[in-house]
């Protein structure tokens, strides 16, 4: 999770995509706007995983998502240092079928568009 300044394509980049604002830079919560809605966000762990979340009926702030994105997981947070907010409102949807992992998030809306992740077959 980088600014588009500090971002640099090299042959190591296969997908790359725009998005915000960033809920944390570093660990700290930059200045966000006020306002509740449902969310979908992606953040990268201290432990460097990559989390991906949509809210199901749980409205919220940006400063209370990034909150709970920040703190660490002795404080049921999600032990975050970078996030980013994805597009939320109706358009916050997600299904994933990974292993033990069953989620459906479904909205009333229609996706128009969407980021499709599959296992490559070899």
């Amino acid at each position: 999770i980088t600014t588009w300044r500090d971002f640099n394509f090299n042959s190591k980049v296969s997908f790359a995509t725009q998005s915000g604002p960033r809920l944390l830079i570093n660990g700290s919560i930059p200045s966000l706007k006020p306002g509740n809605a449902d969310r979908s966000a992606l953040c990268i762990t201290r432990q460097g995983d990559v989390l991906v979340l949509a809210t199901a009926n749980a409205s919220l702030t940006l400063q209370q998502l990034a909150s709970l994105m920040g703190a660490s997981s002795h404080q049921n947070g999600l032990d975050c240092v970078d996030a980013l907010n994805l597009d939320g409102g109706t358009s916050t949807q997600m299904f994933a079928n990974v292993g033990d992992v069953d989620v459906n998030v479904p909205n009333f809306k229609s996706l128009v568009d969407a980021v499709i992740v599959v296992p490559v077959s070899t």
